[in-house]
């Protein structure tokens, strides 16, 4: 069998209930909600949000002077 019978003998066997589609149906919704959030600058994609490691030991000096 290859992957496409093996794949339409899947689907045939599982059937998707109403109450799954509600779940889908939330989770989009909730993805919507998450990217309106982002793109109007109230919250950042999760992720690796840390500084590199050549941007985090750079030694600056300042002196205080009056």
């Amino acid at each position: 069998m290859n992957t496409t019978e093996d794949l339409k003998e899947v689907l045939k066997k599982n059937v998707i209930d109403v109450k799954d589609i509600s779940k889908v149906k939330e989770y989009i919704e909730a993805s919507k909600k998450y990217e309106s959030l982002i793109a109007s600058g109230l919250t950042t994609k999760r992720g690796n949000n840390l500084l590199s490691r050549d941007k985090v030991n750079i030694s600056q000096v300042r002196f205080n002077v009056l």
